[in-house]
């Protein structure tokens, strides 16, 4: 704080001030402006540090921020490789050794065109066609399953999850494994075949609605992967096929993020 003026004591001689009282009031006054001046300017510096501070705290918090996303970003990115590659592995084996998800016998109820046509240009819109069929109903079910997540029907989604599973576990495994021992002539009779299907698809329920090893959960989620590819190779004509592999790569991050 600023020390107040001392009071200042004229002389007066003869009626009149003199000359030193005089002085002395404009050196006082001259002091106390010196003293408010050396106050405010260390003000304005420590105003001024406390800015350059506080930028500097904020280009350091949002360099962070980017170097994080950049890290997890591609971290998540290389972990993706693991599950997807051995996803392939399986579907490229899979296809090499067993024929029977080669032969194309019938479309899915969604691909009602047909391929075998006579000019490239046909089989072209055919397969347009079919990709825009089968887009829509994706399209139609996720917005289903938003609205469902959005009004908290939460046992809709998971009776529905449930089914999927169910299907994937059971039937489509049934198919896949009884394909398999056929291509490597393996002999197994039927209550065998339904022990191993049936224990395969509880500890498969188990560990992806409820509890289980981590690593578990992983193999069967990438073995689920693997069966519905081989579906839809199986039951998608070949130009359809790669075009809704197009579109749904597309379509996907962009659905994630808009969500």
């Amino acid at each position: 704080m600023s020390e107040l003026p001392a009071q200042v004591v004229p002389v007066f001689q003869g009626g009149q001030p003199t000359e030193s009282a005089s002085e002395n009031h404009q050196s006082n006054s001259s002091d106390l402006t010196r003293r408010r001046l050396s106050d405010d300017v260390p003000c304005q510096e420590r105003n001024g540090q406390f800015q350059s501070a506080s930028r500097q705290t904020q280009e350091d918090d949002e360099s962070d921020e980017e170097e994080l996303t950049l890290k997890y970003g591609a971290k998540h990115v290389i972990m993706l490789f693991v599950p997807v590659t051995l996803c392939m592995v399986v579907v490229v084996a899979t296809i090499k050794s067993v024929t029977f998800y080669t032969r194309k016998e019938g479309q899915l109820l969604y691909t009602p065109f047909t391929e075998d046509t006579d000019t490239v240009g046909e089989r072209a819109v055919n397969s347009i066609l079919n990709a825009l069929i089968m887009i829509s109903v994706i399209v139609v079910m996720t917005l289903v399953l938003v609205l469902l997540y959005k009004y908290r029907c939460y046992k809709v989604i998971h009776g529905w999850l449930i089914i999927s599973s169910l299907l994937l576990l059971f039937f489509f495994s049934f198919i896949y494994l009884g394909e398999v021992f056929k291509t490597y002539n393996v002999a197994m009779d039927y209550f065998t075949l339904a022990l191993v299907i049936w224990n395969f698809g509880v500890v498969g329920m188990v560990c992806i609605h409820w509890k289980g090893p981590l690593r578990l959960q992983q193999a069967y989620l990438i073995m689920i992967s693997a069966l519905m590819a081989l579906v839809f190779i199986k039951y998608l004509p070949e130009w359809t096929a790669w075009l809704i592999l197009a579109v749904i790569s597309v379509y996907e991050p962009e659905t994630k993020i808009r969500l």
